[in-house]
């Protein structure tokens, strides 16, 4: 590349005879210090000059720019790069997910809460997801993938809870222990399980579904039911 200067910048010139020196215009002593300075501010002025003409035209074709050092809107951009994960609660009345207080954009807890008409002992299920994006996490409680609500009484010692990973498949049961009463339910999760977001999953819908559940009445009867998973998304 070659670049000119629009302007050129000119200066008196100095004239050297033996060992004196003097200029047309004859500077006095006084003023020779300070036509010294004004002579060597213009040069510094032309070289800075010539250094930004130089860099402008290399960014201009492109150049100078770093691997490592973004623009504000490349920064932007993948600082909400990370998918969220968005639950839509089912309208169906009975037995359904939640969304539970504690979630974040991509570990979310789900409560699972029962119709007020029921009374339980406890219950058993299958809850599946698309392993392409998300995975089962923990809820918060001792067991690796479920947690106890504020229903069924777990008693001490041994409890009944338990669950395992079948694939992308959780299975798990919780049963009060000994001749507790039935549990009523209400406002209140029978228990809470999570999902997570795996790291790179790209947006769209998050399959999740119940693939079999059963309750365990007061009677000692047990009934297969249906939880209402609502609809997940990543966005």
């Amino acid at each position: 590349m070659i670049f000119q200067l629009s302007k050129c910048i000119q200066v008196p010139c100095i004239i050297y005879t033996n060992d004196r020196q003097f200029s047309p215009q004859s500077p006095s002593p006084k003023s020779k210090k300070s036509f010294m300075k004004t002579i060597a501010l213009t040069s510094t002025l032309l070289r800075a000059a010539a250094l930004l003409a130089i860099l402008t035209g290399f960014l201009a074709c492109g150049g100078g720019s770093s691997p490592n050092v973004g623009t504000a809107s490349t920064l932007a951009a993948s600082a909400t790069s990370v998918a969220t994960l968005v639950h839509t609660v089912s309208t169906a009345s009975g037995y359904q997910l939640v969304r539970d207080g504690s979630s974040t954009h991509t570990h979310l807890v789900f409560d699972l809460l029962g119709p007020t008409v029921n009374q339980i002992g406890g219950m058993v299920f299958n809850f599946n997801t698309g392993p392409s994006k998300t995975t089962w996490g923990n809820p918060g409680g001792s067991d690796p993938y479920i947690k106890e609500g504020q229903v069924l009484s777990l008693g001490t010692g041994t409890r009944l809870l338990k669950s395992q990973l079948s694939g992308s498949t959780l299975q798990s049961a919780i049963f009060q222990k000994g001749s507790v009463a039935a549990a009523t339910l209400g406002s209140q999760p029978i228990l809470s399980v999570a999902l997570e977001l795996k790291v790179g999953a790209s947006t769209g819908a998050v399959s999740l579904s119940s693939t079999s559940a059963q309750i365990l009445y007061a009677t000692g009867t047990t009934q297969a039911i249906t939880v209402a998973v609502g609809s997940l998304t990543a966005q």
